[in-house]
């Protein structure tokens, strides 16, 4: 299914055109006000549809040209966003859709879009429903799509995580994870003991236990039943794009539940 194409799940249904929370009211008068003290041409955020002079940088290293100072997506997000819009049918079609620690921004547009039965899901942070990405409380293959974005890194077990996502997919289904990586083919990686004082010092990062190899990655949710294609996005936008949207150079995991 290289075209994303997902089947309609028929097992659990959704509120139409829910608010993730009451904190997005909030943020629209911030939003214009950002968007009137940033206007410009250069920049281009292609989720909350502004442009604006230039991106704030983010990171650690840091990065410039990260963070959409009108919405607070990072170019991270900026990317998966064009690559669900242009590869996949999540805009086209009506899908059963699960959002693991919501973006702001994102959860707005589609929690308010007809077509998706949506539901966000996070533990400490504003969205529809409080819960463990490794204990789903969602019934077996029920979900179309996943979005999950740098947030395997952060659990001190990521397997319980990635066979609950296996494990609510719809057959034909599909799951977009992104996760940070080791800029070597050797993974860093840290246990629950480890302190917060550790994980800063290996990992830039006192909430992250680990930076992935992409082939360990691939093996892991392969174990757990996906079919993972490793998708290099960044390179498939032209470099003009790439600029003007404050794109990062992240591989995209793509995993498809095949039956």
């Amino acid at each position: 299914m290289g075209d994303g194409s997902v089947p309609r799940s028929q097992g659990f249904h959704f509120r139409m055109n829910t608010n993730v929370h009451a904190t997005t009211l909030k943020l629209r008068g911030q939003r214009l006000i950002s968007k009137l003290k940033h206007a410009g041409i250069s920049r281009y955020c292609p989720v909350c549809r502004s442009a604006v002079s230039g991106f704030n940088p983010h990171g650690n290293p840091r990065r410039e040209d990260a963070i959409c100072p009108v919405c607070l997506c990072r170019d991270r997000h900026r990317l998966a966003w064009l690559y669900l819009l242009r590869e996949t049918r999540l805009f086209k079609a009506s899908l059963a859709f699960l959002h693991v620690a919501p973006e702001l921004e994102m959860a707005r547009r589609w929690s308010a879009m007809p077509t998706l039965r949506y539901l966000s899901i996070d533990l400490f942070h504003p969205a529809m429903m409080k819960m463990d990405l490794g204990r789903l409380e969602i019934p077996d293959q029920s979900i179309d799509m996943l979005y999950c974005s740098h947030v395997l890194n952060m659990l001190p077990d990521d397997r319980p995580a990635m066979r609950e996502a296996f494990r609510v997919l719809s057959p034909g289904g599909l799951a977009l994870f992104q996760v940070p990586m080791n800029s070597c083919a050797t993974p860093v990686e840290l246990n629950a003991s480890s302190t917060h004082q550790q994980r800063m010092v290996s990992l830039g990062d006192p909430d992250m236990y680990r930076r992935y190899a992409p082939d360990v990655l691939v093996q892991r949710l392969t174990a757990v039943g996906f079919s993972v294609e490793r998708v290099a996005y960044f390179h498939r936008c032209p470099p003009d794009e790439r600029t003007r949207m404050g794109l990062i150079d992240e591989d995209l995991y793509v995993c498809r539940r095949i039956s």
